[in-house]
C-alpha cells in the first residue's frame, strides 16, 4: 500500500511539473491498434504520393491521416456523461444470477451523442453503446452476471469511453466503482432432527469441576481465594470449618466442523466442492438452531460467527497440495476450542478408514465425534468403528437423511 501511494504521488508531481508531455502521452496512448495501423498507412501513402506526385497514392494517404486526426480530436475534453454501477445483491449461491444495472447520466444542458460503455467482470469485458441523450437525462442499462462456480467475482468498474465509431481511438473519461460479489457454495437444508443431537447434550454435566456453575456436586474445605458467596454456612456451623460448594461444569452445545483441505484427500475437484458444500450446510443448519459453530481447515480457523461469515469463509477455501495431516489440524482446533461438544470431520473418498479412525481418536473423549466422507458415485452408508460414526455421502441432497440415520 505504501508503494502504491508513493507511485501516485510521483505521477501527480510529474503531471504538475510537465503537464504538456503527460497530456500528450495520455492522448497518444488512446490510439488503438486499428488507429495506429491506419496512421502508418496514411504516413507512408502521403510520403510516397508526395515524392512520386501520384494522386492515387497521395489522396488516400492524406484521407487516412485525416480520419485518425479527427477521431483523436473528438476524444479530447471531459466526458459529458457519468456511469454508476449498481448490483441487486453482493452475495448469491452458486448457479444463481446477479442482476445489476448501469446508470448513465448526461451532466450537460445540451444533447450529447451516444458513447461506448465498457463493463469489466473479472477478466471479461463487455461493451455497449449508450444512446443519444437529452439534457440532464438519465438512462439505465440492465445486465446479468451468471455464476457457475463459487468464489469472489469483481463486477466493475464501468468505463465511459470516448472515441470514434470505427474504433480508431478509445479514451477512458469516467470510471465507476467496483463491487465484489461472493458466490457461496451450494447448500442444502439439513432438518432440525439431524442436528438435534447437539442440543440433546445441552446442560449435561461433565467430569470437570468448577467453582461456579449450575450442577451441584458436593462440598469441600475453603481455600484462600475461593468466592465467599459459595460458602455453605449451615455445614460450616455444624463442622466448625469453612465449607465451600463445588459444582460440575455443564456441557453447552458447540459444533466444530473441520474441513480436510489436503489435495490428496479428494479424488476430484468436484468431490472437494461437495465437501465444501457439506461443511457449509452443517454450519448453516447448526446456526439456524442457535448453536455455536467453529470451523477449521489446514488454512487455519475460519470465521463462523454468523451464517453469512461461515458461507463467506467457505467461498474462498481451496485445497492445499502439500498440506499437513488433518490430525495436526484436529490437535490445533481442539486446543483453541476445547469447549466444543460435537466435532464433524469432512473429508474425501481417498482418505483411508484407518486414517479417519486415528484422527478421531486424537479427540478428547468428552466430545461426540463423527466423520463425513464425500464419495461421489457411491452409496450413502453409515458405519460404526469403535465408538465413532463414519458417514459416506455421495451427493449433497442425501446429507440430512444420512446424518439423521447415523446420529439419531
Amino acid at each position: 500500500m505504501l508503494h502504491r501511494k508513493q507511485s501516485t504521488s510521483d505521477t501527480g508531481t510529474r503531471s504538475r511539473r510537465f503537464p504538456l508531455p503527460t497530456g500528450v502521452v495520455r492522448t497518444v496512448s488512446s490510439i488503438t491498434g486499428l488507429g495506429w495501423g491506419l496512421a502508418v498507412v496514411g504516413v507512408i501513402g502521403t510520403l510516397v504520393g508526395w515524392f512520386t506526385q501520384i494522386p492515387e497514392i497521395l489522396i488516400p494517404g492524406v484521407a487516412a491521416l485525416t480520419l485518425v486526426l479527427v477521431a483523436l480530436l473528438g476524444s479530447l475534453g471531459h466526458s459529458p456523461i457519468t456511469v454508476d454501477l449498481e448490483v441487486a445483491t453482493d452475495r448469491v449461491q452458486v448457479g444463481e444470477e446477479v442482476p445489476g444495472r448501469l446508470v448513465i447520466t448526461n451532466r450537460l444542458s445540451r444533447w450529447v451523442r451516444g458513447g461506448l460503455i465498457r463493463l469489466r467482470v473479472d477478466d471479461r469485458v463487455s461493451e455497449l453503446w449508450a444512446p443519444r441523450m437529452t439534457p440532464q437525462a438519465r438512462h439505465e442499462e440492465p445486465f446479468i452476471v451468471m455464476t457457475s462456480a463459487r468464489g469472489v467475482i469483481t463486477v466493475g468498474p464501468a468505463l465511459a469511453v470516448r472515441g470514434d465509431t470505427f474504433g480508431m481511438v478509445r479514451r477512458v473519461h469516467h470510471q465507476s466503482s467496483s463491487v465484489d460479489v461472493y458466490v457461496h457454495p451450494a447448500t442444502t437444508r439439513v432438518p432440525a432432527a439431524a442436528v438435534g443431537f447437539i442440543k440433546d447434550i445441552e446442560g449435561l454435566p461433565t467430569a470437570d469441576l468448577s467453582s461456579s456453575d449450575v450442577s451441584f456436586r458436593g462440598l469441600r474445605d475453603y481455600v484462600a481465594g475461593d468466592d465467599r458467596r459459595n460458602i455453605h454456612w449451615r455445614t460450616t456451623a455444624r463442622t466448625g470449618r469453612l465449607m465451600i460448594r463445588q459444582f460440575e461444569e455443564t456441557r453447552r452445545a458447540h459444533l466444530m466442523v473441520i474441513l480436510d483441505a489436503a489435495a490428496q484427500s479428494w479424488a476430484t475437484a468436484e468431490e472437494f466442492e461437495l465437501g465444501v458444500s457439506v461443511a457449509a450446510s452443517l454450519a448453516r443448519a447448526a446456526q439456524t438452531e442457535s448453536i455455536m459453530v467453529s470451523m477449521y481447515s489446514q488454512h487455519g480457523r475460519h470465521n463462523a460467527s454468523t451464517v453469512t461469515a461461515a458461507l463467506d469463509a467457505m467461498t474462498t477455501v481451496t485445497t492445499i497440495d502439500q498440506a499437513k495431516p488433518v490430525v495436526e489440524t484436529i490437535y490445533r482446533a481442539t486446543a483453541e476450542a476445547p469447549q466444543a461438544s460435537v466435532v464433524l470431520l469432512v473429508t474425501g473418498a481417498t482418505t483411508e478408514i484407518s486414517t479417519l479412525h486415528h484422527a478421531m481418536t486424537a479427540l478428547p473423549s468428552t466430545m461426540t465425534v463423527a466423520s463425513v466422507r464425500c464419495c461421489q458415485g457411491a452409496q450413502a452408508a453409515v458405519r460404526t468403528i469403535g465408538q465413532f460414526k463414519i458417514l459416506d455421502v455421495p451427493e449433497l441432497a442425501v446429507l440430512g437423511l444420512t446424518m439423521h440415520r447415523a446420529l439419531r
